[in-house]
């Protein structure tokens, strides 16, 4: 039997052509991540296929709950997806977290799929608001903050209400008067002498109270006041008296001569 060389040659370069086109497009799927679209679940016929992107042609663990089911899983080339065919049927209604990894070495691609197997039935109503749980413990005083800004000055606030009148005040002095008296206009002695002194006691009268007082004098050369001022020891101190001399002659100065000296007292009403 002849054997056509050249056709064996075309079918084994279509194979090799085949496999490289299928090698350059799983090389393609290595960047990009694995993602899980869909999971259906036939009943009659126990599978569970699951479809998505980047599923590769590649070593492939499928976990169900806590199950690994990957010895039950293959990979179909077209559509391109994973199909598990559960020995025991599918696994019993509820809720399961399906998982689904490719690739070998410490970083394969996964990705995880919320899988709930049965009827969904309708969201049930919403139950009554449970009871208040007790106050927990008070928290630790937390550091105090820094001090802010100073705010800027508020305006000025409404005139607020007349006070009450206050109580009266004491009495103030009242029946004030003046007394004077003056000394004649001459010389004690000789003039300018040690005898030359003059003095003179001006009293407030009877119901009056001694405020002050004063004493000057009147011509004369020289003249010194010796004593301004109240008596002591007289019945209520209300008397002002006064005294002074005329000193003697000296060289520069100008000659004694006849003075005179008054004396006056500041008096009130006694309260």
């Amino acid at each position: 039997m002849k054997v056509s060389f050249t056709k064996t040659v075309r079918v084994l370069s279509g194979a090799g052509c085949f496999a490289f086109i299928l090698m350059a497009a799983e090389s393609g799927l290595a960047d990009t991540p694995l993602t899980i679209k869909q999971v259906s679940v036939n009943f009659t016929t126990g599978t569970i296929t699951i479809s998505g992107e980047s599923i590769a042609l590649a070593a492939t663990v499928v976990t169900l709950g806590a199950n690994d089911i990957s010895q039950s899983c293959a990979v179909v080339a077209a559509p391109r997806s994973v199909v598990c065919n559960l020995p025991g049927g599918i696994p019993p209604a509820g809720d399961y977290l399906l998982s689904l990894a490719q690739g070998s070495g410490s970083t394969p691609k996964t990705d995880t799929y919320a899988l709930t197997i049965g009827a969904v039935g309708p969201q049930g109503a919403q139950g009554p608001q449970g009871a208040q749980g007790a106050q927990g413990a008070q928290g630790a005083q937390g550091v105090q903050g820094a001090q802010g800004a100073q705010g800027p000055q508020g305006p000025q606030g409404p005139q607020g209400p007349q006070g009450p009148q206050g109580t009266s005040g004491a009495s103030g002095a009242s029946g004030y008067q003046s007394f004077v008296q003056t000394t004649p206009l001459d010389c004690a002695g000789d003039c300018g002498s040690t005898t030359d002194i003059k003095v003179l006691s001006v009293a407030c009268p009877s119901g009056k109270v001694l405020t002050g007082g004063g004493v000057t004098h009147l011509q004369g050369h020289n003249i010194v006041i010796e004593q301004d001022g109240p008596i002591a020891g007289f019945p209520g101190n209300q008397v002002w008296f006064g005294a002074a001399r005329q000193s003697p002659f000296a060289v520069g100065e100008n000659s004694p001569g006849p003075w005179s000296m008054t004396v006056v007292a500041f008096c009130i009403t006694a309260p």
